[in-house]
């Protein structure tokens, strides 16, 4: 898949998935299961820059 693809495809899907969603696309990352939604988007962006560096 190219780079351009991708961009149409979060294009595309974007509006979609922030009303499912909210602020953030992507689905989440709970620790213990007792996180909110919220609270699991804001971990998974946490891991991803943590690891990201």
């Amino acid at each position: 898949m190219n780079k351009e693809r991708v961009i149409q495809h979060y294009d595309f899907v974007s509006p979609f998935y922030s009303s499912l969603w909210g602020v953030h696309i992507h689905h989440g990352y709970w620790e213990t299961g007792k996180e909110t939604k919220e609270d699991a988007q804001e971990n998974l962006t946490k891991l991803l820059i943590n690891r990201g560096g």
